[in-house]
């Protein structure tokens, strides 16, 4: 704990490093999936089982974006708002591409459907950490991504990845 303090000399300075490493790797896992040109419901589909992944190998940061998510308090309420506006910003990016790409939805809203996108992320999160079986997982990704992209986004459904399950203790 001294060690800690040397370099973080408050409570509150701790806790923003924490959450600013949190903000950047998220960020750019998501930039760099998004960033690739691929249909954009095969990069959405990659997006929800890159995160599936990360809880088993890098559970501590899903953790405090999920505790975050949830703490709406002064201090750290305003940091989330505007790590969740970047996140939804890139996702908002690929749908509008797709849609412009193939003509498809212009009259939906375009950053309703980003939050819907990122607000099931949590949930994602949430039955991996239940250990909710993997095809019950990919059911509810295909019905995001459905309600996103419409019926035919299944048609871009790369195959699942194997992943190991989460160890006990995670």
């Amino acid at each position: 704990m001294p060690a800690v303090f040397v370099y973080f000399p408050t409570r509150a300075r701790l806790v923003r490093a924490v959450l600013d490493e949190v903000v950047r790797f998220a960020l750019e896992i998501t930039q760099r999936i998004h960033d690739d040109v691929r249909p954009a419901p095969e990069i959405v589909f990659d997006h929800g089982r890159t995160l599936m992944e990360m809880l088993r190998t890098h559970p501590e940061y899903l953790r405090v974006q999920l505790e975050w998510g949830a703490a709406i308090r002064d201090e750290v309420w305003p940091l989330y708002l505007r790590f969740q506006d970047q996140l939804v910003g890139i996702m908002a990016a690929t749908i509008r591409r797709w849609r412009e790409e193939t003509g498809s939805d212009p009259d939906k809203r375009v950053e309703d459907d980003a939050r819907l996108l990122f607000s099931a992320s949590p949930m994602l999160a949430q039955m991996t950490f239940a250990r909710v079986p993997r095809h019950k997982i990919e059911q509810f990704l295909e019905t995001v991504v459905r309600d996103v992209f419409g019926d035919r986004a299944l048609e871009y459904r790369p195959r699942p990845r194997p992943a190991p399950p989460i160890a006990a203790g995670d």
